[in-house]
């Protein structure tokens, strides 16, 4: 009986093992990815130290998924930059960047220069 038993136990947890799930688990990145347009505001030293320049312009940021579970890739005037995404806050790998996305269609991202000198603020909406 105890043989038994343990033959069906056996058979059972093979079988299952290959079951695959009715739902394959989704990527929570896959929301945030895609392009938004955004309003850049840049901030300068003077060449004199004595103030600041401020410019604006609008500019595309993409949004992509990284190889990494939770590292986004946030490409930025042909620079990238990985992020670690804890909730919708952007948490910078490496570097000097931070973000945070409203819902999944608005974000808000910054990063600043040497000692925080010079740097600039992007905010805008998913295209």
């Amino acid at each position: 009986m105890k043989s038994l038993l343990f033959l069906i136990s056996g058979v059972l947890i093979i079988c299952t093992a290959f079951i695959s799930p009715l739902f394959p688990p989704t990527d929570y990145r896959d929301s945030y990815v895609g392009n938004y347009s955004c309003t850049s505001k840049c901030k300068t030293v003077n060449s004199d130290f004595s103030g600041y320049n401020t410019n604006t312009s609008t500019v595309t940021i993409r949004i992509a998924k990284d190889v990494v579970d939770s590292i986004l890739n946030v490409t930025l005037n042909s620079n990238v930059f990985k992020i670690k995404l804890i909730n919708s806050n952007m948490s910078p790998i490496k570097g000097t960047h931070r973000g945070r996305f409203f819902s999944t269609d608005s974000i808000s991202f910054s990063f600043s220069g040497a000692m925080g000198m010079n740097g600039c603020t992007y905010i805008g909406k998913k295209q």
